[in-house]
């Protein structure tokens, strides 16, 4: 998996730097009884033809690699092989390591669709194309997997302009033509009727008979099979919540392992998206506490701290990445929702869920809120324009869109997914003094918002404390610190601007450091770490440049590490990587630390190093309190420069 994931970057023009190194890295762990040779030919084939074309110069080197390569796509191989497979046949066929390029493009096209890697389908075919050389049958074969992978028109046209051409009784043009008329999403794509309904049960036995429709054609998978039981269980006259809960713990076995893969399809996302849309008709308590057990199990990544093997120093970030995406996918757990609100007792909950349109671009957000005794709040707020444009910003992530975006578009953004019953409930607590923690869990790319800092029609966060928590599981399983901070352990980079006038600000007992070698061994409960430097990646392969050197995420979680953490670095707290829910707070979190403060985009080091200095000049104040006092007091600099610190994990007032 880790392999086919540099090679993936590599055929869809994202490549990063570092690839061919950790591509080369990677072959070594092949060498394991478990992998058979045909295997390890075609990864090893496929990492010298991405990076070093020239050295694959034997002929019959060269043949082996294309017909193992073969094998794995043809063959009834486990899914990722079956990628691997195709990855290496059309790096193949585009290095010119091929004898027919473009029909090697086509058949590795159809294995991806085979394990709904569209992108990368979309991709191949379209190279398919290009090389030319095709048969009448394989033009219209491939300009019909990049209609049924895009959706779009004009292939589809040339796909039955080729496909008039061959014989009535041809296999090829009764597929082409079966698949009338023009798609306007990716195939076996479940969806709830347009029509607006007020009757569950009518909605679910609808979406059933395209679910049969969609069977009939031939496609059957944990995900069909799945959303076939939910939709019975919703389909009774009461909600039938151990049968929906057994039909959407299936669905969600076949979404993880496509997310494993790299692309979670269309049609995985839009069958979760029907079974949530159908939750909100007309829900009580039952449908309620399924929709949050259903957003739970999309976000966890069914891990729990000293399940993940740190000190294993032979394992690349990318093979743990991996392998732990495998095991979340083998055995999906279904959230047990009354352990969790027990385990987060006295605290609130606000879940956040975007939906997305065929081009991937966020169109709504369903927010529930849970009280604790009171009860729940539930909304779907669907965004505008001028919304989506702010969202697309910080998930882009890119300094230029979001030097552009004002503090006031984000409160416009939050005040519209945030009931305002949900803000003055927060704002009648603030006013009363009773300090309820707010835990905010926010899925995909709405990680990548400043909810914590945003004011919420009329109101701040600020008087209550509030965190980010990557799911309800995580959150629970973090002890919270019983004492105050006071005494401040720093990794700070002195040749960033800011860095000497950060630690001149502290207060209180101050230790400096050059590297994770001298913390010490048996951290304090008032111990802190503060590091401020230069950091890059994402989830395991993050890594942050430290005085004495760089280290990554393995590095950091097998450390001493004291209960709070502050990481000045760019996109230390950004979403996590769409192949496995782990972003960097998240492994610190799994390796014991209960609050984690991060950056959520690139982070300006002077305006960063200035916020922490003002966050930590109080010892034994309450982080999320100190680090969003310190925003409002920089309200004057533009977003970017004072927004992008979010709090993680549990407050520790």
């Amino acid at each position: 998996m880790a392999i086919t994931s540099v090679l993936s970057r590599l055929c869809l023009g994202r490549p990063r730097a570092g690839d061919r190194d950790l591509a080369v890295a990677l072959l070594t762990e092949l060498h394991q009884p478990h992998i058979d040779r045909m295997t390890r030919a075609a990864a090893a084939g496929g990492v010298t033809v991405a990076f070093t074309p020239a050295r694959l110069t034997e002929r019959q080197l060269v043949l082996a690699v294309r017909i193992s390569a073969r094998d794995l796509c043809a063959t009834d191989q486990p899914e990722h092989r079956v990628l691997l497979g195709a990855l290496v046949l059309a790096l193949m066929a585009r290095t010119g390591h091929s004898d027919n390029g473009g029909a090697d493009f086509l058949a590795a096209a159809t294995a991806m669709r085979r394990v709904e890697q569209y992108d990368l389908a979309a991709w191949s075919a379209r190279c398919a194309i290009a090389a030319g050389g095709l048969t009448t049958e394989e033009t219209a074969n491939a300009w019909m997997l990049v209609a049924l992978t895009t959706g779009d028109s004009d292939a589809e046209a040339r796909a039955r302009g080729s496909a008039a051409l061959l014989p009535v009784d041809n296999p090829v043009r009764g597929w082409v033509e079966s698949n009338a008329p023009t798609r306007t999403a990716p195939p076996d794509a479940p969806t709830v009727p347009r029509t607006p309904l007020r009757d569950r049960g009518a909605a679910a036995r609808r979406v059933l008979v395209d679910l049969e429709e969609v069977a009939e054609q031939g496609h059957e998978d944990d995900l069909l099979t799945g959303l076939r039981l939910a939709m019975e269980a919703y389909a009774a006259p009461e909600l039938d919540l151990p049968a929906a809960r057994k039909g959407l713990a299936t669905a969600l076995r076949h979404w993880r392992s496509r997310r494993g893969l790299g692309q979670v399809p269309f049609a995985a996302t839009a069958g979760l998206h029907a079974a949530i849309d159908l939750l909100l008709i007309d829900a009580s308590s039952d449908e309620v506490i399924l929709l949050c057990e259903l957003f739970e199990a999309l976000v966890d990544a069914g891990l729990t701290p000293g399940e993940i093997p740190w000190a294993t120093d032979s394992t690349t970030p990318s093979v743990l990445q991996a392998a732990l995406s495998r095991r979340a996918a083998r055995q999906p757990a279904w959230p047990d929702l009354e352990g969790l609100l027990a385990s987060l007792d006295g605290s609130d909950l606000l879940l956040l869920h975007p939906r997305h349109d065929l081009h991937g671009v966020i169109v709504d957000i369903t927010s529930v809120y849970l009280r604790t005794p009171a009860g729940f709040s539930l909304r779907r707020a669907r965004l505008d324009a001028q919304d989506r444009s702010t969202l697309g910003a910080f998930s882009g992530g890119a300094l230029a869109d979001l030097s552009k975006v004002t503090r006031e578009q984000i409160d416009r953004l939050v005040t519209g997914v945030v009931a305002k019953h949900v803000a003055d409930s927060v704002a009648r607590s603030d006013a009363r003094s009773v300090a309820r923690e707010l835990i905010i869990v926010p899925m995909g790319r709405l990680a990548a918002v400043p909810w914590t800092t945003a004011r919420v029609r009329g109101h701040s966060w600020a008087a209550a404390p509030v965190v980010l928590a990557p799911s309800m599981s995580v959150a629970g399983a973090l002890p919270r610190p019983r004492t105050g901070w006071t005494t401040v352990h720093t990794i700070v980079d002195t040749r960033l601007p800011g860095g000497e006038e950060l630690l001149a600000g502290l207060c209180g007992p101050v230790v400096r450091h050059r590297g994770l070698g001298s913390l010490p061994a048996d951290p304090g409960p008032g111990d802190l770490l503060l590091i401020l430097s230069h950091g890059g990646g994402e989830g395991l392969e993050y890594r942050l440049h430290l005085p004495d050197g760089p280290v990554g995420m393995s590095d950091l979680a097998r450390a001493p590490l004291p209960r709070r953490v502050v990481i000045g670095a760019c996109r230390s707290g950004g979403p996590a990587p769409t192949a496995f829910p782990l972003a960097v707070p998240t492994v610190l979190m799994l390796a014991g630390v209960s609050t984690v403060v991060a950056g959520l985009w690139p982070l300006p080091s002077e305006p960063t190093a200035r916020i922490l200095s003002q966050a930590l000049r109080h010892p034994g104040a309450s982080l999320s309190s100190a680090v969003r006092e310190a925003i409002d007091r920089n309200g004057h600099e533009p977003v970017v420069n004072h927004l992008g610190l979010a709090v993680f994990g549990r407050d520790d007032s």
